[in-house]
């Protein structure tokens, strides 16, 4: 719980209907104004779609929108997710990538519902459609189609018995090297970070990866540890990287968290701006 003295805080990891999230920017936005935070991130998987409404709403809660992304990669077969902050994401350079790597989730979905039926339960790309709202499809919107349809009774249940990795529905996605997202991102002029870095576990990676360019990793997540919190704040200052925080909120009733559940102060989002004003005196190339 937040305590008198912090009556603030920021939320830079939640994600929307735009990609596997199950609320809408209004809705996250109210929520956060509930919870009393001064500014939100919505970082949805490969997809943008979000950011101008959220900007557009953002003032009428007395919220800071901060631009924001999550891409995907693989590092010797362990995920690496990465967060990027404050990139020109109207960039034709960035749809490009985007367009391709959400044809290969909407692949990938297909190749879900193959299993699925496989497995004696019927669902369809048309059934999905106004869960998503028109954005990207992901494994949550499957997961609440099947508690839709009766299959299981919870979206815990059906990743559990249907969607995690080492499931039987379970598909890998096409993702893009760290080395290239890295280079994106710097180049769109954003700030990338590590995401999560206590759950993807390849802390063994992170210095070469800031070798390559990252620049943060995100300390205050709602799955660390208070030692992991610890852990990576210590790491991030001898690589000379920032932290950054966030609940990874995807809706309500999947992975029990909450948008602003993990309190991160709001100097945190000062160090991102600080590191996002010196990386633009920086030429690139």
């Amino acid at each position: 719980m937040r305590s008198e003295l912090q009556l603030m805080g920021v939320d830079l990891h939640v994600h929307s209907v735009a990609s596997d999230g199950l609320h809408t920017p209004r809705e996250l936005l109210s929520m956060a104004a509930g919870t009393g935070l001064s500014a939100i991130s919505i970082t949805d998987h490969d997809n943008v779609g979000s950011i101008a409404e959220a900007s557009s709403l953002a003032p009428a809660h007395a919220l800071e929108l901060v631009p924001g992304l999550e891409m995907s990669s693989h590092i010797r077969e362990k995920d690496a997710h990465f967060l990027a902050y404050y990139l020109d994401y109207e960039s034709p350079r960035l749809h490009e990538r985007l367009s391709w790597l959400r044809e290969a989730r909407l692949e990938r979905t297909r190749t879900m519902l193959a299993l699925l039926r496989s497995q004696g339960v019927e669902l369809s790309l048309e059934e999905l459609g106004p869960i998503t709202e028109g954005g990207a499809i992901g494994r949550p919107h499957v997961a609440e189609l099947l508690v839709r349809r009766g299959y299981v009774r919870t979206v815990g249940e059906a990743f559990e018995r249907f969607l995690q990795r080492g499931a039987c529905c379970y598909v890998e996605k096409e993702v893009l090297p760290p080395s290239e997202i890295l280079d994106l991102i710097l180049d769109l002029g954003g700030v990338p970070v590590l995401a999560h870095p206590g759950v993807s576990r390849i802390d063994e990676h992170i210095e070469e990866l800031a070798s390559a360019g990252l620049q943060g990793l995100e300390a205050f997540h709602a799955d660390h540890t208070a030692e992991q919190i610890g852990l990576y704040r210590r790491l991030a200052s001898e690589l000379g990287l920032i932290v950054t925080g966030g609940s990874d909120f995807h809706g309500e009733g999947v992975r029990g968290t909450r948008v602003g559940a993990n309190d991160v102060p709001d100097w945190v989002l000062e160090r991102l701006k600080d590191r996002r004003d010196a990386l633009a005196g920086q030429p690139r190339g």
